[in-house]
């Protein structure tokens, strides 16, 4: 464990990727990073056959159904806001 070397005094710094632990930020001081990385896990899928539906399968299709719903609906409201919105404006200024 490269803290280990930190610890027992065989060097004073250490410039490497480490990941910002609970553990280790109780024995050693990190100071704040130049570049932040994104660290990603791989792993082999067990059962050698791909899952299409993984990303669906999170919510039901009745949940699905309402999110489409919504994506069709929403931009027809706010039009129809925006659209009453100006009728009250023009009214006003005595343009209709």
């Amino acid at each position: 464990m490269r803290t280990g070397m930190l610890l027992d005094g065989s060097a004073e710094l250490a410039a490497s990727d480490f990941t910002l632990t609970w553990e280790r930020a109780s024995v050693v001081d990190f100071l704040t990073p130049l570049t932040e990385t994104h660290l990603r896990i791989i792993i082999k899928n067990p059962s050698d056959s791909t899952n299409w539906s993984a990303y669906v399968s999170p919510l039901s299709w009745g949940a699905w159904g309402a999110v489409a719903a919504a994506a069709a609906l929403l931009p027809l409201v706010l039009v129809a806001f925006t659209m009453a919105g100006n009728f009250k404006i023009w009214r006003r200024r005595k343009i209709i």
